[in-house]
């Protein structure tokens, strides 16, 4: 499995555009990646393996000695990853080019013609059944009325343990994704004007894919490693990593005195992030 794994990545890296449209099927079951990829770009669904790229298996089906990407995660579907990007560039997510930076094996795949008509195909499928903004509004109203009392009980138990503020730096940099059925019937529309040549779809070119723009708030991960990184040489030494969580102490306690507690915790965070940071260097 490892040494096929490896062929497969060679060959997609390969610059050898004849030979890795002739091996390709034999290492990858295309039309079931033309399916994923259909499906995951009609979702505009950007925190996959199109996007960031994660959330995704690669599995190697022993009956036919070929690899299927097996999808998880799906919870950003409906163009519902929205970092440092608008609701209508996400319903116009590109279908020619939909992927985030770099995704070889994405790219050279549409780049055949044959392969992007079958691809094409498997959209205009998805239009036409499952991805139709009636059925969506009908099926999500039915499933927010089944899940709307466990909902309220989840809300009150995070409320209690004091979940919430795990999430408050990321929830300030994620703008709200519109409704569902709205959604639906903008990225229909999009995409059927795409296919038609009357639209040329939203290329994501800039952080995290959006459109470039003004610059926005760091990713608290980024800000972090930016802190610590003290000699700003892009590297993370264990010094470097000893001296931020130092400061972090220091910044959530009484002079490191302690004790650090989701309150203690709690309270130096928000002090912190408003600086541009999660942590702040070391004195």
């Amino acid at each position: 499995h490892q040494k096929r794994f490896i062929e497969l990545t060679r060959l997609v890296q390969s610059t050898d555009v004849a030979r890795f449209r002739r091996e390709l099927p034999s290492y990858v079951d295309i039309d079931c990646f033309l399916r994923y990829v259909a499906a995951t770009v009609m979702l505009a669904s950007l925190d996959s393996f199109i996007g960031l790229p994660h959330n995704y298996y690669v599995y190697l089906d022993p009956l036919k000695d070929r690899f299927v990407i097996l999808p998880w995660d799906l919870d950003h579907s409906f163009g519902g990853l929205m970092m440092f990007s608008s609701s209508s560039q996400m319903w116009d997510l590109s279908i020619r080019k939909p992927w985030l930076g770099r995704n070889p094996l994405v790219e050279k795949v549409l780049a055949n013609p044959v392969w992007f008509a079958q691809y094409q195909m498997h959209l205009e499928s998805l239009m036409s059944c499952g991805f139709v903004p009636e059925r969506i509004k009908s099926d999500a109203e039915a499933v927010t009325k089944l899940v709307a009392t466990a909902r309220e009980k989840e809300k009150a138990a995070a409320s209690k343990r004091g979940d919430g503020w795990a999430l408050m730096p990321l929830n300030m940099l994620m703008a709200r994704p519109p409704a569902l059925d709205v959604f639906a019937r903008q990225r229909v529309e999009s995409v059927r004007e795409q296919i038609e040549g009357k639209r040329p779809g939203t290329v994501m070119t800039g952080a995290f894919g959006g459109p470039p723009r003004q610059p926005s708030p760091p990713v608290p991960a980024q800000a972090a490693f930016r802190a610590a990184d003290r000699d700003r040489d892009g590297k993370l030494t264990s010094a470097e990593a000893e001296a931020a969580a130092r400061a972090l102490f220091l910044a959530c306690t009484q002079e490191g005195k302690g004790p650090l507690d989701e309150k203690s915790l709690t309270a130096g965070l928000e002090r912190l992030w408003p600086k541009g940071g999660l942590f702040a260097p070391a004195p």
